[in-house]
């Protein structure tokens, strides 16, 4: 009586197999998988796949929609969502990571940081470079670099015209055989001798070397010749008839 008190029926099952002898359940028997497999479970919406180098776990949605999440060939963590014709529609890949969870900046998205520069203007908003941001210069007609004057060498070289023209007066005066000194150099430059008798501007054009001599007529029978010297700083009388001047213009 005690072992029948202590025993179950013949006929009891457990997980469908009757008890005639000992018996072994495995995964399939409770409805899971094996710790080592290489099959495909699915139990109602949630599918396993660890059966190839893409391991994946799904979970899939009345309207066929799934979600899941996949080891990608064991470099990335692939979160991913296709729609019910399979077609993916959301792709999001973290590479391999060591020791701690991938991190938003390890995250491949189609952007860049927006402390990033492009020469040297931060992409925090929309920018414009311009020609000079990039060592250009405007579009147009230039000359090649080496072929052209600067501003500062074409205004030393050429003679400014109209009231552009500069007027100053740079000597006082003297008479035949006298040298004046002048505060600008006069080489190659028009000078204007305000002469004594009979009182009036005669334009002389210095030759652009020292010690050559030029002159002038004025009036019924005076006339002057002149040359510079020092670096045409000294304007030198040598000859001349009624050739005493009172000062000395010069124009650029």
């Amino acid at each position: 009586m005690d072992k029948a008190n202590n025993a179950v029926p013949g006929s009891r099952k457990v997980n469908g197999k009757v008890l005639t002898g000992d018996i072994r359940l495995n995964a399939g028997d409770v409805g899971a998988l094996p710790i080592s497999s290489t099959l495909i479970a699915q139990t109602g919406t949630l599918r396993i796949n660890n059966g190839s180098d893409w391991p994946n776990i799904e979970f899939r949605a009345a309207n066929k929609h799934f979600i899941g999440i996949e080891g990608t060939g064991g470099d990335y963590l692939t979160i991913y969502a296709n729609n019910e014709n399979g077609n993916r529609k959301y792709n999001l890949l973290t590479p391999a990571k060591g020791g701690t969870l991938a991190t938003l900046d390890d995250i491949t998205v189609n952007a860049v940081p927006n402390s990033r520069k492009v020469n040297g203007k931060a992409l925090t908003g929309d920018i414009n470079l311009s020609a000079g941001d990039v060592g250009a210069q405007l579009k147009g007609n230039y000359a090649l670099a080496g072929t052209s004057y600067t501003k500062g060498e074409s205004d030393s070289r050429y003679q400014k015209r109209g009231l552009m023209q500069g007027w100053r007066r740079i000597g006082g005066g003297g008479d035949r055989g006298s040298s004046i000194s002048l505060s600008e150099d006069i080489r190659g430059k028009c000078v204007y001798l305000h002469t004594v008798n009979p009182g009036m501007l005669l334009p002389l054009q210095m030759p652009p070397i020292d010690n050559v001599s030029v002159g002038a007529g004025y009036g019924l029978t005076g006339w002057i010749v002149v040359h510079s010297s020092n670096g045409g700083h000294l304007l030198s009388i040598t000859e001349g008839d009624w050739a005493s001047i009172v000062e000395i213009y010069l124009t650029d």
